[in-house]
C-alpha cells in the first residue's frame, strides 16, 4: 500500500489525521504534500491549525458525499475511493 492510499484508508478509518499520527503509525513525513496529492485526486479534505503543548500542527479532515435517493433522502455514506 502506498502512501496516498494508507493515508486515505486512515482517513476513511478515522475521519481525521495529524503529522504525528502520520509518522508514528506510517513513517510518512511529508503528510502535507500526500494531503496534496489526495485533494488533486479530487478528495474533499480540509484542514484546521491546532495548537498542543504550544505547538502548532494541522488536522485534516475528510468529508464524505452522502448518496441520495430519488426522493432526495441519503441512502447510505460512501466515501470516494
Amino acid at each position: 500500500m502506498n502512501q496516498r492510499e494508507q493515508v486515505l484508508h486512515h482517513l476513511k478509518m478515522h475521519g481525521s489525521i495529524t503529522s504525528w499520527k502520520a509518522i508514528t503509525e506510517y513513517h510518512i513525513t511529508r503528510l502535507s504534500a500526500v494531503i496534496f496529492d489526495l485533494k488533486d485526486d479530487g478528495h474533499d479534505i480540509s484542514s484546521k491549525m491546532m495548537t498542543s503543548n504550544g505547538r502548532k500542527f494541522a488536522e485534516y479532515t475528510l468529508h464524505q458525499k452522502a448518496q441520495t435517493s430519488m426522493f432526495g433522502r441519503p441512502e447510505k455514506w460512501e466515501c470516494d475511493s
